[in-house]
């Protein structure tokens, strides 16, 4: 499950590995082994905001999501 736990979690790793590299690096996440999600909408704004101000004006990246399609 993806949930504010492991958010969280991917964050803290995402701003040490930002801080040893240096260097910019793309991302890629693969969710496919996720089997729900639990968050909401404003959580998800408040971290959108929050690594817009922590990444700052580094250059830009490139981020990927794999993610299962399930037909309702």
């Amino acid at each position: 499950m993806v949930n504010k736990a492991v958010v969280n979690r991917i964050i803290t790793v995402l701003g040490e590995l930002e801080t040893a590299f240096k260097e910019p690096f793309n991302r890629f996440s693969d969710t496919v082994g996720a089997d729900a999600i639990d968050l909401n909408f404003e959580y998800i704004i408040h971290v959108s905001l929050y690594r817009r101000s922590f990444y700052g004006k580094r250059p830009p990246i490139k981020s990927a999501i794999t993610a299962r399609s399930t037909p309702y």
